[in-house]
């Protein structure tokens, strides 16, 4: 799982489908625009079981959030409303999570 550790960043320009995403998840036009070209820093960290995961998007304060792989996480999205998700680590290295 240290392949996950450290700071990520977007690179916008290998975004595929941000528009239909977008979309197709409920996001206002505006906030589609509003976030196109934003980079995202995102800062990953592991404490035995718990992960801490910190968004950074220049647009705000940044977000963070605490979990461990399988439990419930609920927890609000960039717009404030609620969400909750299910983050597994499969045998592949791939991770997943279930909205």
């Amino acid at each position: 799982m240290a392949q996950f550790v450290g700071k990520w960043k977007t690179i916008n320009s290998t975004r595929k489908n941000y528009e239909e995403y977008c979309s197709s998840s409920g996001i206002p036009k505006d906030l589609i625009d509003k976030y196109r070209d934003v980079v995202t820093v995102m800062d990953m960290k592991q404490d035995g079981d718990k992960w801490l995961i910190t968004y950074d998007t220049g647009l705000g304060p940044p977000q963070s959030f605490t979990f461990i792989l399988g439990q419930e996480l609920v927890t609000k999205d960039f717009e404030g409303k609620g969400v909750k998700a299910t983050a597994t680590l499969g045998e592949d290295g791939i991770w997943t999570d279930k909205t």
